[in-house]
């Protein structure tokens, strides 16, 4: 059909092996309980959250990126176990239940909008498993979900609480602080000037 499907591990891929003539349609999974669209500008720009994450497949919950709603908005979370980064989009609204995507998934996806461009990305999700779609090239990216369920063998603790873990490395009080991007590169410039 003019695909090729590359597959390693939890993570499968279909690219176009000649650029289609005409716009490649968006395909789901069967049965979806989720569908969304999602900015291919936020997906470039997931590296940042997506380098905490474990590449140790032994530890597969942490080799994943979480994906969750905090207040209506999406939330992206990685950790390695040494390194946290949490990062909060509040324009663009989320209220699914959280998946554990396998970080690869998303660098795929980010590398193919990195080099061959795309406007909007189409998700669309079931309990086991997200499909992330560039329209403008057909590039597709299925990833199984790792989640306690998959993982019969695994004895390890589930997802990291990791608001357990902000709040007690980071208790309310004079020494914390909280900026938005805009926020935060205000006050280098200003540190930066003095």
């Amino acid at each position: 059909d003019g695909f090729l499907t590359v597959a390693a591990g939890q993570i499968s891929t279909r690219v176009p092996a000649r650029k289609p003539e005409t716009p490649h349609p968006t395909y789901c999974l069967d049965a979806p309980t989720g569908e969304g669209v999602i900015s291919a500008e936020l997906i470039r720009h997931t590296k940042a959250v997506t380098s905490a994450a474990s590449g140790d497949e032994s530890r597969p919950l942490l080799t994943a990126l979480r994906v969750e709603s905090e207040d209506g908005h999406l939330r992206l979370v990685a950790t390695d176990s040494y390194r946290l980064v949490v990062r909060d989009y509040p324009e663009v609204p989320w209220t699914s239940e959280p998946m554990n995507v396998p970080a690869g998934a998303v660098e795929a996806m980010a590398g193919n909008i990195e080099h061959y461009g795309g406007t909007d990305i189409t998700l669309t999700w079931t309990a086991d498993h997200l499909r992330l779609v560039n329209p403008a090239t057909g590039f597709t990216v299925t990833a199984k979900l790792i989640n306690m369920a998959h993982l019969p063998k695994y004895k390890g603790p589930d997802y990291p609480n990791y608001r357990t873990l902000l709040t007690s490395f980071m208790p309310d009080g004079p020494r914390r602080a909280t900026f938005d991007r805009a926020g935060l590169a205000a006050l280098v410039e200003a540190a930066h000037m003095t």
